[in-house]
């Protein structure tokens, strides 16, 4: 139910960061990392065209989800570029 409604709120939200992230982390709950991955770096994407490089506390929270998902996977050098 959880999955469902956050692809969901994806395909209703394509351009907003946090529909994105919220994905990324049901995706992260249910142990899919690689897919998890590539919902948090299309969140960090969408937030750093919005914010550029400038310092945003959200952009921090998905580098710590990307970074932690990384690690789950065993990429411990990856997870340290976030």
């Amino acid at each position: 139910a959880a999955l469902a409604s956050a692809e969901e709120e994806v395909a209703l939200n394509p351009t907003v960061y946090s529909a994105h992230l919220n994905l990324g982390r049901v995706l992260a709950d249910l142990g899919d990392h690689e897919k998890a991955i590539e919902s948090f770096q299309t969140a960090l994407a969408l937030l750093r065209e919005a914010h550029g490089e400038e310092p945003h506390r959200d952009i921090g929270t998905v580098l710590s989800a990307l970074s932690n998902s990384q690690m789950e996977l065993g990429h411990f050098q990856l997870s340290l570029e976030y």
